[in-house]
């Protein structure tokens, strides 16, 4: 049996920053959102609130793609002297270079995905 109150979900919130009526808010740790001002109650905001308010920032999701080919990369690291795994633990900084470089092309390849779909620079 149902009293007829309905339960209103509370989301907290952390602000990053409020401008006029408005405030940046980062939620759920990954997401953040542009909220009327007046919405925060105690460090909350109802979820509803924040799921129709519009997102900040690109959804690297949509975006990123990461075309690792196992032989490619075998080939980095025998270029970088890396062939067996005392090689690789000595050479540990070249290993992570080697996957910044990969990480890196991937983001920027997504940032020029997003930027030709219009998404703009600023969030």
């Amino acid at each position: 049996m149902s009293d007829g109150t309905t339960v209103v979900e509370m989301e907290p919130v952390k602000v990053v920053f409020e401008k006029g009526q408005s405030a940046l808010v980062e939620w759920a740790d990954v997401r953040r959102s542009l909220v009327p001002a007046i919405e925060i109650k105690a460090g909350h905001v109802r979820l509803d609130t924040l799921l129709e308010c519009p997102t900040y920032g690109i959804d690297w999701e949509e975006y990123l793609s990461v075309d690792l080919d196992s032989n490619e990369l075998a080939l980095k690291l025998r270029k970088a002297g890396i062939w067996t795994l005392e090689d690789l633990q000595t050479k540990d900084r070249v290993v992570a270079r080697i996957a910044v470089n990969i990480i890196g092309k991937a983001v920027w390849d997504a940032a020029k995905r997003a930027t030709a779909k219009g998404v703009r620079k600023d969030g």
